[in-house]
C-alpha cells in the first residue's frame, strides 16, 4: 500500500511532472518501492481521447500507481522485470480504488504497448 502522498510539480515540458518528495509503496508481495525526489514522469500514458472517460484521467486514481510504474520502467539499476512492473501497476490500481476490469485494461495496454519503453536498460 502507498505510505506517502504524491507530491509533484509541473515540469517546463508540457505533460511532464517532477516528483518533489519520495513516493513510497510497501507490502508483502512487492516489498518496499521508493520513487525518489526529482524523478520525471508523465503520470499515466493514456491517449488524450480517453481522458474524459471515467478511470482514464491521468490525474485521477491512476496517478500514484502510474508514477511507480514509470519509475520501475526507467530504473536501469534494478533487476526487476517488466512483468513485475506491469503486475505492480495492476494491483496498485485496484488498491487505489479502480475496478479489477479497469485495472485489467491498463495492464493489457502496458503489456501490448509498453515493451519499447521498458528496454532502456543495458542488455547483459
Amino acid at each position: 500500500m502507498f505510505q506517502t502522498r504524491l507530491l509533484v510539480e509541473a515540469d517546463t515540458r508540457p505533460g511532464y511532472w517532477v516528483v518533489r518528495a519520495p513516493l513510497i509503496w510497501s507490502d508483502g508481495f512487492f516489498g518496499r518501492l521508493a520513487v525518489p525526489e526529482g524523478f520525471l514522469t508523465d503520470l499515466a500514458s493514456v491517449p488524450n481521447f480517453l481522458h474524459g472517460l471515467s478511470g482514464f484521467d491521468p490525474t485521477g486514481l491512476s496517478r500514484r500507481p502510474a508514477v511507480v510504474h514509470d519509475w520501475l520502467y526507467n530504473d536501469v539499476t534494478s533487476k526487476r522485470t517488466r512483468a513485475f512492473a506491469d503486475e505492480f501497476l495492476r494491483r496498485a490500481l485496484i488498491a487505489e480504488g479502480l475496478s479489477a476490469t479497469l485495472a485489467g485494461t491498463y495492464y493489457d495496454a502496458v503489456r501490448l504497448f509498453g515493451g519499447k519503453f521498458f528496454q532502456q536498460r543495458p542488455t547483459p
